[in-house]
């Protein structure tokens, strides 16, 4: 059966699973909040939640237990028995090009019977696109119809309860105390579907008498958290603001407390924003803080985030929900974060805070910039350049000084915080200049030290920041510019994995699962031989070692892997035979980026372990298409370097050819390779540019490149072919008279080349 395209890897059914109950046990692994002696109101910390555990799986529904296919099987197995798993496991099935296998849990779902707020939970969570895809895709009817008829009619059915809702609102304030008491209690089974009409009038001045009336309802309306009201906290009209505020207080929630210092102690608070925090905070409190142990809590609480404190409940799917003040809307809306990724966005709110409070303190500055680029980068994409525009990271970022910049830099690098170094190191190259690069002692600034950090795209967008910031002299570190960028323009283009066995038989038994499972294989029979396989091939996905090679011998391969920056992050399986699996497993328990694991005996055992590895990657992953977009950044600045080679001479370019002789054989970067080795002109690049004009099955406009490139390299360099290697030249030509003429023309136009120079050279050698 034809796979799509953008799914080419079968053995992910792990990670499918995973997406499906992802990590129900992560949140009891949250590092605690801080102790009591950090807290100077005396708050304490906050009782945690933890999330719930996963129900054990039923048996599984139909006949697709016996599924032939280890994807279908296995999400089939794992029996998804709630609305949001059983949407995302339909999701799944369409994106894998299985619509018989999805409808299976669409039928599960209607029997669900869920409500209007379920099916329009569903909706904010997945997006009307996919239920828009269910009804157009005829393999779902008649369950796609009917499950998208009731999420729209759900839609249309609370746009029609607006006016209803705003009645409500209008009720709370009857003179009828039975009126109200109805009004409230519609409005507390209405819950989230509230909100909207309740911020609208707390906005409207001309309703003030209504307020103390929706003040109380919200104490009233039963929300699970304070947290749609946190987002309210980010709506520009300072009158709602300090409505929110005085509600919050009302609560005595001092979750609140992390939100109200900065509207009380800021200088730019309107006097009735100041008013109320003073007053929520007394409510909470008992008291006002000073301005320094306003400074000392914040920081303090910032950290603790910093650190995995999570500012809400994580639910089942191990998922935290915060609310957000949508511009377009005028109310809150929902985003869901992974528990792993909701800390950082309190972080930012706390961290602003701690900017506003004290804009001189350069300390407060980086837990800013930090913890907003991290957000950002989550939130987008560490594999996509961070947004623009007013309120982004990067606008912070580019409005910073440029030493602040290098201090986050050099603080997330420490704290472990990828997405942050990546994106300081993003705008670095925008901004910062030659001095980010000197130091008088010799010793590395932290943004070549990161040109040696073991995260492969930290590494790229240094260097790619170094070449836009464009130095003209050496520094600490060059040489790791050019060997990042060459090693990033090495690609082929497709995931690979590397297996490493003694015994040829195993090594390619297991090269041939690994191609079923999507990946190009590789064997390498001794550790010497797979480091230098690994060190010069950006492509690998991942490495299996087996303990064969003796545990010495693949420990101190696996230490060396580890310890080049080019492989410190490539998942590593390793092989373990039985008697030696418990020792391995010990280990390998602190790198989150290795799992030991028996010999896989077949397609869907290696189908487990490969789908682990990938997970344990995660966000490091660096896929195809971004491996591609960074070779051709990468030959953009080879091929500068190359144009002006007085002023690059710190960088040794011919010691990386064989980066550039790969990336020749790459669709959609093979003609900047092409031209960076013609730069070159050494004899291994014309040598490699001869042979690629003369590969007949390549495409035309590839072996032109590559008879260019040989043009400019003879121009530069002279014909360095040898002359055994002439004469094979004059031997493809003289073959090639059955052949379309585009590829006689690029032959002969190599000879036309070849045979110039030597006319030239003849004639500079006549008295």
């Amino acid at each position: 059966m034809k796979r799509p395209t953008n799914l080419p890897n079968f053995a992910t059914a792990a990670l499918l699973v995973g997406a499906v109950f992802a990590g129900t046990q992560l949140a009891a692994a949250l590092l605690p909040r801080a102790a009591w002696a950090q807290d100077p109101f005396g708050l304490g910390p906050a009782p945690a939640t933890p999330a719930p555990g996963a129900a054990p799986s039923a048996a599984p529904a139909g006949g697709l237990s016996a599924e032939d296919d280890i994807v279908v099987r296995t999400i089939v197995n794992s029996n998804p028995d709630t609305p949001e798993k059983l949407m995302k496991a339909t999701k799944l099935m369409l994106t894998y090009g299985r619509p018989d296998v999805a409808q299976r849990f669409l039928q599960k779902l209607i029997t669900l019977g869920l409500d209007r707020d379920a099916w329009l939970d569903l909706e904010r969570q997945f997006g009307s696109a996919l239920f828009v895809e269910m009804m157009n895709t005829p393999e779902l009817q008649p369950e796609g119809a009917q499950i998208g008829e009731a999420v729209f009619g759900a839609q249309e059915k609370a746009s029609e309860d607006v006016p209803r809702m705003e009645k409500l609102v209008r009720e709370l304030s009857n003179t009828s105390l039975g009126a109200r008491t109805l009004a409230l209690k519609e409005l507390q089974a209405a819950r989230y579907d509230a909100l909207p009409p309740m911020l609208q009038a707390l906005a409207d001045e001309k309703r003030a008498a209504e307020h103390p009336y929706i003040r109380g309802a919200f104490l009233k309306l039963g929300l699970a958290d304070i947290q749609p009201l946190i987002g309210a906290l980010d709506a520009p009209d300072e009158g709602l603001r300090a409505q929110v505020i005085r509600i919050l207080g009302l609560m005595r929630s001092r979750e609140a407390v992390d939100y109200l210092i900065e509207p009380y102690l800021s200088p730019s608070s309107t006097p009735e924003v100041k008013q109320n925090a003073e007053f929520a905070l007394r409510r909470i409190l008992g008291t006002v803080p000073s301005p320094s142990d306003a400074e000392y809590y914040l920081e303090n609480r910032t950290r603790e985030y910093f650190n995995g404190m999570q500012p809400a409940h994580v639910d089942h799917e191990d998922a935290v929900t915060l609310w957000r003040w949508d511009a377009d809307r005028q109310t809150v809306v929902p985003v869901r974060f992974r528990s792993a990724d909701a800390p950082f966005v309190a972080a930012t709110r706390t961290a602003r805070a701690l900017s506003t409070l004290v804009p001189e303190n350069a300390r407060y500055r980086r837990l800013l910039l930090a913890s907003a680029l991290q957000v950002d980068k989550m939130f987008h994409g560490f594999n996509r350049p961070l947004p623009h525009g007013a309120g982004t990271a990067h606008s912070i970022a580019v409005a910073a000084e440029p030493s602040d910049l290098e201090s986050v830099l050099a603080y997330a690098m420490k704290e472990g915080l990828i997405g942050a170094a990546v994106g300081a190191a993003e705008v670095l190259g925008e901004v910062g200049t030659v001095d980010l690069l000197e130091s008088a002692d010799r010793f590395s600034r932290p943004l070549t030290n990161a040109l040696r950090h073991a995260d492969r795209r930290l590494q790229f967008t240094a260097a790619d920041a170094i070449a836009k910031i464009d130095p003209h002299a050496d520094f600490p570190n060059a040489s790791r510019v050019a060997e990042n960028l060459s090693f990033a323009a090495g690609t082929l283009g497709a995931p690979k994995a590397l297996v490493v066995d003694p015994r040829p038989d195993v090594a390619q038994t297991l090269v041939g699962i690994l191609s079923e499972l999507g990946y190009e294989g590789q064997a390498a029979y001794t550790g010497k031989h797979a480091i230098k396989a690994a060190l010069a091939d950006p492509d690998f996905a991942m490495i299996w070692i087996s303990d064969t090679v003796d545990y010495r011998d693949a420990n101190e391969l696996y230490q060396m892997l580890r310890k080049d920056p080019r492989t410190a992050r490539t998942p590593i399986g390793l092989i373990a035979r039985s008697e030696n699996l418990d020792r391995w497993r010990a280990q390998l328990e602190n790198d989150q980026l290795a799992i030991a694991f028996p010999q896989p005996s077949d397609t869907p055992d290696a189908a487990l372990w490969t789908g682990l590895l990938l997970d344990s990657a995660g966000r490091q992953t660096i896929g195809v298409d971004e491996r591609l977009a960074q070779a051709s950044v990468a030959l953009q600045h080879l091929i500068h370097f190359a144009e002006h080679p007085q002023l690059y001479d710190f960088y040794d370019l011919t010691r990386h050819q064989q980066h550039y002789r790969r990336a020749l054989y790459t669709p959609g970067i093979d003609a900047q390779a092409a031209r960076l080795l013609g730069l070159l002109g050494t004899p291994q690049a014309q040598r490699e540019l001869v042979d690629r004009a003369s590969q007949n099955a390549t495409s035309l406009a590839s072996r032109q490149a590559a008879a260019k490139a040989f043009a400019e390299a003879v121009s530069l360099r002279g014909t360095l072919l040898t002359t055994d290697q002439v004469l094979a030249q004059y031997d493809r030509y003289n073959q090639s008279e059955d052949l379309d003429s585009e590829t006689q023309q690029v032959l002969g136009s190599i000879l036309d080349t070849i045979e110039a120079r030597a006319a030239k050279t003849k004639a500079e050698l006549q008295p």
